[in-house]
């Protein structure tokens, strides 16, 4: 009897051990910490989904004690006052833009984070001038914000990151086989967290290890392609 495999995605783990600090990530990682002597209220931390900006802020709530404020929380019902007295994270907050009252709601905390003498760290995959911001109030105001860019990783913490991707699935994996991944896949975490899905999820169907050859088929490569056979 076949036993059937079930996908799930293990939580992620953000602490300060788990993070890899590398050159393309360490101007954020020390922004983080020099938390709370930032030169401005305000820091957007700017890069491409799956490089870390979700981590550190994680990071720096539990180092600020800061309150989340989800981004879909932002509209015109929005009450800013029980946020007035902390610092405040928001996890993707360029999704405000091209909402009018979401954008106002961002503005109204933006302001009320000044005259408290508060701090606000947000997230975004593009810098505030790309976001395509209705209200010109609230793009006035980002533009005094300290913008910090993430870049995408390189072949070093690539091969940290999928070592943790595999490690939180609890799966060993073959030194060449992190080695066939960083020879032909492209270089962003996220293309790496789908690959890490892949294998886990071929490997349990099939009731075998993560190989080079499981991972040439699940991954949709054929030997004329690849060039190896295993």
């Amino acid at each position: 009897m076949s036993q059937m495999a079930f996908q799930f995605d293990p939580a992620p783990s953000y602490t300060a051990t788990n993070f890899l600090v590398s050159d393309n990530n360490r101007a954020a990682y020390d922004a983080i910490y020099a938390w709370p002597n930032w030169p401005a209220p305000v820091v957007i931390l700017v890069g491409a989904v799956g490089v870390g900006k979700t981590h550190l802020l994680e990071l720096w709530r539990q180092r600020s004690e800061a309150m989340t404020c989800d981004y879909q929380n932002l509209d015109d019902n929005f009450n800013p006052t029980r946020f007035a007295q902390r610092p405040v994270a928001i996890d993707e907050a360029d999704k405000v833009a091209g909402n009018i009252g979401s954008e106002r709601a961002l503005f109204h905390l933006y302001n009320l984070a000044l005259q408290n003498k508060q701090t606000l760290l947000l997230t975004a995959e593009n810098h505030p001038q790309q976001w395509g911001l209705l209200l010109p109030d609230l793009a006035s105001r980002l533009r005094a914000a300290i913008v910090v860019e993430i870049s995408d990783p390189d072949e070093r913490l690539m091969r940290q990151l999928y070592m943790k991707l595999f490690g939180d699935r609890q799966i060993h994996v073959p030194e060449q086989v992190i080695d066939w991944l960083l020879a032909r896949l492209e270089r962003s975490a996220v293309t790496a967290m789908h690959v890490v899905a892949a294998l886990d999820q071929a490997a349990l169907e099939h009731q075998k290890p993560i190989t080079i050859f499981l991972a040439r088929k699940a991954l949709g490569y054929n030997d004329e392609e690849d060039g190896q056979h295993s």
